[in-house]
């Protein structure tokens, strides 16, 4: 999960490489505050040429229940 988003995001761009982005936007689900000048995160994806497209998929991932101490000689 990409902080900031309340789901997995996954990168459809298609471009090679990677890519770090700073934006500030509102918090998700949060109260909108009436002071507030922050764009949601949507608003300011677009400001970016992006765009978040809401799809069902299968992702892999890994559940750890559980774990125990396993003693380890130095």
């Amino acid at each position: 999960m990409q902080d900031g988003a309340d789901r997995p995001v996954m990168d459809r761009t298609g471009l090679a490489g990677n890519c770090n982005i700073e934006v500030q936007c509102a918090q998700p689900n949060a109260m909108p505050e009436r002071s507030s000048t922050q764009p949601s995160m949507s608003m300011a994806l677009q400001k970016l040429g992006l765009k978040l497209e809401a799809r069902r998929e299968e992702i892999e991932c890994l559940i750890v229940d559980g774990g125990n101490r396993v003693p380890v000689e130095n």
